[in-house]
């Protein structure tokens, strides 16, 4: 009996580990995790073979904003495919993006991606706010800051309640270098 309560702890401890779950994280957390940010228009999908682990696309960097990929990168970037525990990251052919990547084995992976007609021009702008040096953390109230009085750290609003601040928000170190959650062109 206790062998088979270890089989199934260990078999839902596995499942938990490779489920889906996906971590909301602010623009700032996504900038600073990434090795590339970068805009592309898809020219195509380049697929190996099947696409159940990995979507390969061709695509054209229009604008690169962090990471040494220029706009004269013609490459492929890699996708998750559908059989990905939170499924496909699918791009459409002549569409444009702002991609959220990352190295893996010499490919270039879409950590995270968005429509660029869903991207504002502060959306563009914060990338020149960001400070990597400062952790964003979900402390509605600034109470658990201030408690352990943390300078490289700094509390960002809840992303439900305060849309707007959240999204044109980052978080920086101000003149006494301690980091402080800031609001790019106020709402």
């Amino acid at each position: 009996m206790l062998l088979v309560l270890a089989i199934l702890t260990i078999l839902l401890e596995f499942e938990e580990i490779i489920s889906c779950q996906p971590k909301v994280l602010h623009r700032q957390q996504l900038f600073c995790s990434s090795d590339y940010v970068f805009q592309v228009q898809t020219e195509g999908v380049a697929n190996k073979g099947d696409d159940l682990f990995e979507r390969f696309y061709r695509v054209s960097v229009i604008d690169s904003y962090k990471g040494s990929i220029g706009t004269d990168f013609d490459g492929t970037v890699t996708g998750n495919g559908f059989f990905m525990s939170c499924g496909p990251q699918i791009l459409k052919k002549g569409s444009k993006y702002l991609i959220y990547a990352y190295v893996f084995n010499n490919d270039i992976r879409i950590r995270e991606f968005y429509n660029m007609t869903d991207i504002t021009k502060t959306d563009l702008e914060l990338f020149q706010k960001y400070d990597c040096h400062c952790e964003i953390v979900a402390d509605k109230d600034g109470i658990i800051l201030q408690h352990l009085k943390h300078s490289g750290k700094c509390s960002s609003p809840i992303p439900g309640s305060s849309k707007c601040s959240y999204r044109r928000g980052y978080c920086r170190r101000n003149q006494e270098g301690v980091c402080q959650w800031q609001v790019l062109n106020p709402c």
